[in-house]
């Protein structure tokens, strides 16, 4: 799972960097020195990473809002749809397999919470949860004026381009940050994950390739076929530890 992650998020990398920079071979160059910035970022303290996520929310909230302010309703140029807008059912379908698969990544992280006490621990759950609430809250209001955005690779870059050349490049910051924060946090637990079975060496040579193999797929093939049933597996993977032998449920 956190394999299958890192190759998305490492996709997603190279395609901003080939979005960003005028360079021949611009793709593989951004997907280097995405999987290079993220093992940096996760090696050791992950405060950093916190700082940065919790910064990245807001960011995003803000952006969606200044886009809601100043919309005037016209068409947001875009791409012709390869798939129809799916149906009531299909949406949930996705949204709880899309849920469950950020939720068994995050797991490898969400542990750490442990050694903070339970006063932190209550706080920074709430805080993330109510600006992710309003960030899901706006998104979708934002989804629902511009129906052409559905199955969009980029849609914030596509709404913040309207802002001329600053809002392009601001909004593609925006997702490589959130990007590396993923894909860093994906890494560390991979890599954690491996050395309680293999050496640290070993562990680190499989935490880059694992990945790396996955990426070969593309972006945009994982998710609009991958996402959803591993997302399922993710699901039933978090309950598999309740039913373990010689576990008592209480």
């Amino acid at each position: 799972m956190q394999a299958f992650m890192g190759g998305s998020m490492l996709s997603a990398g190279g395609h901003i960097a080939a979005l960003c920079l005028p360079l021949h071979g611009a793709y593989v160059l951004g997907v280097a020195a995405t999987i290079v910035l993220a093992l940096a970022l996760g090696h050791a303290d992950l405060r950093p990473m916190t700082y940065l996520s919790s910064l990245l929310t807001v960011c995003f909230v803000l952006a969606v809002l200044a886009v809601l302010v100043f919309d005037r309703g016209e068409r947001i140029a875009a791409l012709p749809q390869s798939m129809a807008l799916p149906t009531a059912a299909e949406g949930a379908f996705r949204a709880v397999a899309y849920a469950a698969l950020n939720l068994a990544v995050s797991i490898g992280l969400v542990c750490r919470c442990g050694g903070s006490s339970c006063r932190v621990s209550c706080r920074c759950s709430v805080l993330f949860g109510f600006g992710l609430a309003g960030l899901l809250f706006v998104s979708n209001f934002l989804y629902l004026k511009h129906p052409e955005l559905h199955g969009s690779t980029f849609p914030l870059v596509a709404l913040l381009a309207r802002f001329g050349k600053a809002g392009y490049l601001i909004s593609l910051l925006m997702m490589y940050l959130a990007i590396l924060t993923t894909l860093s946090a994906g890494l560390y637990a991979l890599r954690t994950g491996l050395e309680a079975h293999l050496t640290r060496s070993a562990s680190l040579l499989l935490t880059v390739l694992l990945p790396l193999a996955v990426s070969c797929a593309g972006f945009e093939n994982m998710v609009d076929s991958w996402y959803a049933p591993v997302g399922l597996l993710c699901l039933g993977s978090v309950f598999v530890p309740l039913f373990a032998p010689g576990r008592k449920i209480s």
